[in-house]
């Protein structure tokens, strides 16, 4: 028959020599270690490795390349992540054109309040240009441009 043969003195003596068996190491600290250890190679790897937009052909002097050399700039200076990075970069970016919002919506207020005189020179001239009279256009242009000029707007104002 089939003897059964103790292996346990064999695996005990080759234990030193088994890189792979961890003395005195339980399994919990060695989780907890290959943890930290993860965690600290996935840093090093994308902070070392996470390639610039350059060197990707990305970001060149266009406006689009640009406003992706800002986004970078933000991202790696400022040692935050791409998500936060697009959302302060937008939040300065709405602040920088703010004033020239607020500007364009107080003009186009201003020209709404004399749309009514407008439309009426704009039909007159509408007129004049079938009958080919140019002086009685000019005129009407010059009562148009004094119109913005009272009112201190204008179409083509920021």
């Amino acid at each position: 028959m089939l003897s059964v043969v103790d292996n346990t003195e064999l695996l005990q003596g080759d234990q030193g020599a088994n890189p792979f068996l961890q003395e005195n190491v339980s399994a919990l600290d060695s989780m907890t270690t290959n943890n930290e250890m993860l965690k600290d190679m996935a840093d090093t790897v994308s902070s070392v490795c996470e390639p610039s937009l350059s060197s990707l052909g990305l970001g060149g002097w266009s406006p689009v390349g640009l406003v992706q050399q800002c986004l970078e700039l933000v991202h790696v200076y400022g040692d935050i992540s791409w998500c936060a990075s697009i959302a302060l970069v937008t939040v300065c970016f709405r602040l920088l054109v703010l004033p020239l919002t607020i500007k364009a919506s107080a003009n186009a207020a201003k020209l709404n309040n004399i749309r009514p005189q407008i439309e009426e020179i704009q039909a007159k001239m509408r007129e004049l240009m079938n009958s080919q009279d140019s002086v009685a256009s000019s005129a009407l242009v010059a009562q148009m441009k004094q119109l913005y000029k009272e009112n201190d707007c204008n179409p083509f104002k920021v």
